[in-house]
C-alpha cells in the first residue's frame, strides 16, 4: 500500500517536472512572488491623493475663487478644470477625467454676506466606482464650512434672528451630493459586470494559451509558418472571439432586463470592444507561448494576461489610488480597456464622437500587439526555413567512405 502511495507521488512529481503539463511548482512560486512584490508596488496607498475635481463656478467672485484655491491646496484634491458657464457635469466626468464636479451657484458670495439663508453647493460624484470619490467628498465637507465660517463671526452676536437666519450664521454653506451614472450604488454595475467579463476572459485565455502548443503536437506548426501568413495565425482567434462576445452580450441583456444593470449608451459601440478584447488576449497568448511545444506549458502565463487588468481596471478598486506610472502601465492589459469602455459607453452614455480619442489609442494598442506577433512569426519562419535547408543539404552530401 505504501509503495503505491509513493509511486503515485513520484509519478505526479515527474509529470510536473516533465514540461508537458502545467508546471505548478513554478506557477505557485510565481503567483506568490507577483502578489508579494508587484502588488506591494502598485498598492502603496489606501486613500486618494490629488483626486481630480472639476468646478463649475457660476458666481466667479472673490469668495468662490478663494474657496477653489483652498480646495486645490488640499493634498487629497487637485482642481483640474474651472468652468464659469453652464455645462453638463457629465461632460467633465467622461473618460475617467475627474472623480467629481463641484457646483457653485450664482450670487453665492452675495447671499453669504447677506446671511438670509444657508447656501448649498452641488457635488456631482462619478459613481461608476463607489469608493473613489469618498475621500474627496470628506475633504470638501471639511473645507467648505471652514472657508465660509469667517463670514459668520460678525453676525453671530446678532440677537432676534429667526431659526433660518441662525442656521445661516452657524453654517453659511453646505454641500449637497448627487450620485451620477449609478445612483443606487448597485453592485451589478460595478462588481457583477466585472466578474461577468473576468471569468470568460480567464477561460478564453487558457484556451488561447494552448493553441501554439496544440499546433506543434498536431503537426500543423510547419504548415502554419511556411505556407500561411500572420493574418491566418491571428484568424484562429476569431471563433473564440465570436462566442466570447455573444456570451457576455447575452448575459448583459439578462442583467439589464431582470436585474438593475445600467447600459445607456449604444450597444453597437460596445460590440467591437468585446470582440477585440478577445483578440488582444489571444495575441498576447501567442506572443508569450510562441516557443512552447506543449499545450500545457502555456497555461502558466495566464497570470500575465487577464488578472492584472481585472485588478487595475477600476472594478475591484478605485484607479485613482494607483500611482501614475501604474495607471498608465495598466493599459498594457486587455481588461483595463474593456472596463474603461464599459464605464464610458454603458454607464456614462458617451457617443462615438466623444469616444474617438479612446478608440484611436486602443487601435494603436492592438496594432502594437499584432506587430509583435508578426515579428515573431517571420523570425520563426526564417529560422525554420534555414533549418530545413540545412537538413536538405546534409542529406545531399555524399557519405565519406
Amino acid at each position: 500500500m505504501s509503495n503505491g502511495i509513493l509511486a503515485s507521488i513520484r509519478e505526479e512529481v515527474g509529470a510536473m517536472m516533465s514540461g508537458r503539463f502545467v508546471p505548478f511548482h513554478i506557477l505557485s512560486v510565481l503567483v506568490g512572488l507577483v502578489v508579494t512584490v508587484f502588488f506591494s508596488l502598485i498598492l502603496p496607498n489606501n486613500t486618494v491623493y490629488d483626486g481630480r475635481l472639476a468646478v463649475i463656478d457660476l458666481d466667479h467672485s472673490q469668495t468662490s475663487t478663494s474657496l477653489i484655491e483652498m480646495i486645490d491646496a488640499s493634498n487629497r484634491i487637485r482642481v483640474t478644470d474651472v468652468v464659469h458657464g453652464p455645462v453638463n457635469p457629465k461632460r467633465l466626468l467622461a473618460h475617467d477625467s475627474n472623480l467629481a464636479v463641484l457646483y457653485i451657484p450664482k450670487r453665492f458670495e452675495e447671499k453669504l454676506i447677506k446671511g438670509d439663508a444657508s447656501q448649498t453647493l452641488g457635488f456631482f460624484a462619478d459613481n461608476t466606482n463607489t469608493a473613489q470619490y469618498v475621500h474627496v467628498l470628506e475633504e470638501l465637507q471639511e473645507i467648505i464650512p471652514e472657508s465660509t465660517a469667517s463670514l459668520s463671526v460678525a453676525a453671530v452676536s446678532a440677537l432676534g434672528t429667526s431659526a433660518e437666519q441662525t442656521e445661516a450664521i452657524l453654517q453659511p454653506a453646505t454641500l449637497s451630493t448627487r450620485y451620477l451614472f449609478n445612483a443606487a450604488s448597485s453592485n451589478t454595475n460595478i462588481t457583477l459586470i466585472g466578474f461577468l467579463c473576468f471569468f470568460p476572459s480567464i477561460y478564453i485565455g487558457i484556451t488561447m494559451l494552448m493553441i501554439v502548443g496544440r499546433l506543434h503536437i498536431s503537426g500543423l506548426w510547419e504548415e502554419a509558418l511556411l505556407k500561411r501568413t500572420p493574418a491566418a495565425m491571428i484568424a484562429r482567434l476569431v471563433p473564440y472571439a465570436f462566442f466570447y462576445t455573444a456570451s457576455i452580450t447575452f448575459f448583459m441583456g439578462i442583467l439589464a432586463t431582470l436585474n438593475d444593470l445600467r447600459f445607456v449608451g449604444n450597444i453597437l459601440l460596445f460590440f467591437p470592444c468585446l470582440f477585440t478584447t478577445a483578440l488582444a488576449i489571444g495575441m498576447l497568448a501567442f506572443f508569450l507561448t510562441w516557443h512552447h511545444t506543449s499545450p500545457a506549458g502555456g497555461a502558466a502565463f495566464m497570470i500575465f494576461i487577464v488578472p492584472p487588468g481585472f485588478i487595475m481596471g477600476g472594478t475591484t478598486m478605485p484607479v485613482v489610488t494607483l500611482p501614475d506610472w501604474v495607471y498608465h502601465f495598466s493599459y498594457c492589459f486587455p481588461l483595463t480597456w474593456l472596463y474603461r469602455f464599459f464605464r464610458d459607453i454603458g454607464l456614462r452614455g458617451e457617443t462615438l464622437s466623444s469616444m474617438l480619442p479612446t478608440y484611436g489609442a486602443y487601435l494603436i494598442y492592438l496594432a502594437l500587439i499584432a506587430l509583435a506577433v508578426t515579428v515573431r512569426f517571420y523570425r520563426s519562419r526564417k529560422a525554420l526555413a534555414e533549418l530545413k535547408e540545412d537538413i536538405k543539404n546534409t542529406d545531399l552530401t555524399p557519405a565519406h567512405v
